[in-house]
This record gives C-alpha cells, structure tokens and sequence, in this order.
C-alpha cells in the first residue's frame, strides 16, 4: 500500500468513528531491520457512512498486525493487515462489499467534515514528497 493509500484509510476510519482509539497489543517484535507488532481499534461508528446511507451508531472492536521493514535506518515498507470480515459484521455491513458505483454519495457536510481530519497536514507531506 502506498503511502497516499494509507493516509486515505486513515482519515476514512477517523471520519467514520470520531472516538477512534488505537492501541498497540503487547510488546512489538524489533529485528534489526523489521518490526512486527499487533494491535486494536475501538471506537463506535457515528461518523461518514461505511458502505451504507448512515452512520450504525454501533461499536467496534478489531484487532489487526502491522508490519515494517527498514533499510538503512528508515522505513521501506509498512504492511497493516486486520480482520475486515469482524469489522464489517460490528457495523453490520455483509461480509461481502456492495459495487462501489452503488454505494451512495457522501453528502458535501460528511464530506467537508471528512476533509477536515487532523492527518490532512501529515497528507499533503506525503504528496509533497
């Protein structure tokens, strides 16, 4: 995943449950060029839809694992891997994505409000390049 890629899903999961809450699960797994650690997301689904016309209103609890590879000191490569099928059950959404051209537009409040996530500064670094 790119880092724009990333940045995006990001913003999408801090828009869509503003309580977010990240936590790493234990002590993360440190080689002298990779890192591997296992963690949780919580928060409750008020914000821009998910595949759907509203927000659910309901509460999450998934648990996912990222893992970093280094090179000469600095990050070449970040994977983050979770278990969507639980996510999507939690918000009530079948297993299965909807096609996207049926999915509703987000309406320009949810939207203006989507664009105004903190991560948009740490975004246009990454674009800037």
């Amino acid at each position: 995943m790119s880092q724009m890629a990333r940045c995006f899903v990001i913003k999408f999961f801090i828009a869509a449950f503003p309580d977010l809450q990240w936590k790493m699960e234990g002590a993360p797994l440190v080689t002298q060029d990779a890192i591997a650690f296992q963690w949780i997301f919580t928060g409750t689904h008020t914000g821009i839809p998910v595949d759907c016309d509203k927000p659910t209103g309901k509460p999450i609890a998934f648990r996912g694992v990222s893992m970093i590879r280094l090179r000469g000191g600095k990050i070449a490569y970040q994977g983050d891997y979770y278990d969507a099928l639980t996510f999507r059950s939690q918000v009530g959404l079948p297993a299965v994505c909807p096609v996207a051209a049926a999915a509703p537009a987000m309406p320009a409040a949810q939207q203006a409000n989507a664009d105004s996530v903190s991560l948009d500064t740490a975004c246009a670094e990454l674009e800037a390049g």
